[in-house]
């Protein structure tokens, strides 16, 4: 159950079957002439009658996956689709996702709206993060989006999914039945949890403090 082990594996099997590695050495460019493949490097170049390309991505440049894979592929000929951030958390502006950071939700509905496009409505588990919010439901919305950073995209939750508008209302209504002589912020405690009733006050424009009978 570690990555080490793996790596070990792999490594034995590599020298096992006499492969040489050469670390360090950054490919400057891959070129075809007739029937040999010329690899350039910062240092030497070599030649080979077929080459793999397996540098990953363009998710993680620390690691390698610098996206120079698309640009060698590309300059072979082969045909290469833009690329964009996937499975990743969405960043906001909005303070309440920093005031919530750390609150992790589950049964929550997510639904992403782009330029007054509906892309993804789903349920399941988030997490609110200083800068936005994140988790197994935000992570798979983020894959069917378009960059945010090119197109308005609005983000609802809803904290009651399983509730359709009229019997969410009469859900508060019996709530405030049996809470008329309490404050709004604990009218509404069997609702939500703690960390949401005042933001979700807030942005109701509702003080927290006035009783339910008011």
């Amino acid at each position: 159950d570690r990555s080490s082990d793996v790596i070990s594996v792999l490594v034995k099997e590599v020298e096992r079957r006499g492969v040489v590695c050469r670390l360090n050495c950054r490919i400057v460019s891959i070129s075809r002439n007739t029937s040999v493949f010329e690899v350039k490097t910062e240092k030497v170049s070599y030649e080979s009658g077929k080459i793999i390309i397996a540098t990953g991505g363009l998710s993680y440049p620390s690691t390698g996956s610098t996206g120079d894979g698309y640009r060698i592929a590309e300059a072979l000929g082969h045909e290469v689709e833009s690329t964009r951030p996937s499975l990743v958390p969405l960043i906001s502006n909005d303070r309440v996702c920093s005031e919530l950071q750390g609150v992790s939700l589950k049964n929550v509905r997510i639904s992403i709206v782009q330029n007054g496009k509906a892309y993804i409505s789903d349920i399941g588990e988030m997490l609110f993060t200083d800068s936005g919010i994140s988790g197994p439901l935000v992570l798979t919305a983020s894959c069917y989006m378009e960059d945010p950073k090119s197109v308005k995209t609005i983000c609802y939750l809803d904290f009651k999914p399983a509730l359709d508008e009229k019997t969410l209302d009469l859900r508060i209504l019996r709530d405030f039945d049996e809470a008329k002589n309490k404050s709004i912020r604990n009218g509404i405690s069997k609702l939500l949890i703690n960390s949401l009733i005042q933001p979700v006050l807030t942005a109701a424009g509702v003080d927290p403090d006035k009783k339910v009978n008011e």
